[in-house]
Formats: structure tokens, C-alpha cells, sequence
């Protein structure tokens, strides 16, 4: 089965129009993005309503009720697997990711029409993809390419947004931003979770459940995935020696840092980066 069946899937107010005919409701579970061209929808019983050139973030753990279109919607909607999202918003910037993607709120972002247009033609783009595959391993990998460069411009482009407030809006969210901060300034395999609460004047636990329960991953992950990100920026990157990539990011010898990365993705790091280099 194609991995884009399982990771995300793409409605048009076609679609919604149709549920909304049978079922005087349309239901979809968060993550995902909606982008209006024109019009405006209404969610959770026109209690919300949502404006054209808009794109609007869902992110948080639950199932939002769509319960109107107006005669000229046009819109186009990308739903994650959660998994799948979290993977590849490690690749990005983890900061601007947060505020967009785990934090929770659900942020609407009027855009300058050649954004929007950006945007909403990459995702048409992988929709009409979606329409013309073969079912592939080659297509799978595409996909993910394509549905990274949406994530990457679309929170490049939120986050020039002059409507955004950076900072966090709760105590729980502050402590996961602070976190992924100090793990991008100062995180190496040397430091542990407990190195990041003491950073906060926090137990360990307290960290650990908060970030769980933020993002879905544990700090421990989020802290190998961003090591194994350096390290393999580092292989594809630079001609750096594997020992001196392997002490940067605070590993005692290349061994350790090898048994490391191969535990990632199954390739040591030098036959990561012959297969890079072809």
C-alpha cells in the first residue's frame, strides 16, 4: 500500500460539501492544514468561521466538526498521521515548527497573495500526484519530499505572519520551548534529560511528561533525533573525519557514535555517507 494512503490524505470542499449533504458534518481528526482561496468555513456549529487567503493550523489531540461552506468556498485540506508529521518537523526548525505544529492552538494566517498561491498550488500539486500513482517505492519517497517542502514553506512563510505571537501561551508549552531551545544551542550526547530539567529548575519528570505529552515523543527522543539529524548533515555536508563528527557531538569515541547512528537506521556512518557519495 502506498505510504501516502497511511500519512496523509487531501479534501477540497467537493469532498466536504458531499459529507456535509450526508452527514450535515464533516469530521477530521488534527493534525492538518486548510487553505480557503475563497470564501469561508464554518467549524464547531458556525462558532468559528474562517476567512479566504487564509491558512489555518489544527493541531491539537482531538476531532474538528466542519459545519459549513459558503456558496463560493474553495479550499483544500492536508491531514498528517501525527507520526508521520512529528518525523519530518525534526528535519526542520524545531522552534518554528513547535509554534505552528505541537503547540496548542489553532492559528489562522492571512498571507500575501503570491504565499498563498505558493502554497496552494503545492498542495494541488501532490494531490493530483496522489491521483496519477503507480503505487511505488519511488513515488513513497517522492511524497515525502514533496510534503517536506509543504511543512518547510509553509511555517517559513507563518512565521513571517505579522498577526503571529511568538511567545508561548502556556506554562507547559513555555517548558518545551525552552527545551528545544537549549537542545539547539546546546545539546551533544554528553548532556541528559535530567541536564535539560536542571537547565529549568525542574524535576526530570516533570520534563519528561511534559514534553510527552506536548509533542508525543519523549525528550530522550527528541534529543537522539536531533543528534542523528547533525550527524548525518555533518556525513553529507563535510569531509570531516568520522572520529572528529563522532567528539563534536559529545560521543567519548568513533565506536560509540557508530553504534549510535547504525542503531538509527541501520547503516554505520561511513557506509551512510558511501551511499551518499554514490
Amino acid at each position: 500500500m502506498l505510504e501516502a494512503e497511511n500519512s496523509f490524505e487531501i479534501f477540497t470542499e467537493a469532498t466536504i460539501r458531499q459529507n456535509l449533504y450526508e452527514n450535515k458534518v464533516f469530521k477530521v481528526v488534527s493534525p492538518f492544514f486548510l487553505l480557503i482561496k475563497h470564501g469561508e468555513v464554518s467549524i464547531n456549529n458556525e462558532e468559528d468561521k474562517i476567512d479566504s487567503k487564509t491558512i489555518s493550523v489544527f493541531s491539537k489531540e482531538g476531532i474538528i466538526n466542519f459545519t459549513g461552506l459558503s456558496p463560493d468556498c474553495e479550499c483544500i485540506l492536508i491531514k498528517y498521521d501525527r507520526r508521520y508529521i512529528r518525523s519530518m518537523t525534526l528535519k526542520l526548525d524545531l522552534l518554528a515548527a513547535f509554534k505552528h505544529v505541537y503547540a496548542d492552538s489553532q492559528p489562522s494566517f492571512f498571507l500575501p497573495t503570491n504565499d498563498f498561491n505558493d502554497l496552494w498550488f503545492l498542495l494541488n500539486f501532490i494531490k493530483q500526484q496522489i491521483a496519477d500513482s503507480q503505487n511505488s517505492n519511488l513515488e513513497n519517497h517522492i511524497f515525502r519530499h514533496l510534503n517536506y517542502s509543504f511543512l518547510y514553506m509553509a511555517i517559513d512563510k507563518m512565521n513571517h505572519a505579522v498577526s503571529f505571537k511568538s511567545e508561548p501561551r502556556t506554562q507547559q508549552e513555555k517548558l518545551v520551548l525552552n527545551f528545544l531551545k537549549n537542545i539547539q544551542e546546546k545539546g551533544t550526547s554528553k548532556l541528559k534529560v535530567s541536564d535539560y530539567a536542571r537547565m529549568q529548575n525542574v524535576t526530570t519528570r516533570h520534563l519528561s511528561t511534559t514534553i510527552k505529552e506536548i509533542t508525543g515523543m519523549s525528550a530522550l527522543e527528541i534529543i537522539h533525533s536531533l543528534l542523528y539529524s547533525h550527524a548525518k548533515r555533518n556525513l553529507t555536508e563535510t569531509d570531516k573525519p568520522i572520529s572528529e563528527i563522532a567528539f563534536e557531538l559529545g560521543f567519548n569515541d568513533p565506536y560509540t557514535f557508530s553504534h549510535f547512528f547504525k542503531k538509527q537506521n541501520g547503516l554505520s556512518p561511513s557506509e551512510f555517507r558511501n551511499n551518499y557519495q554514490g
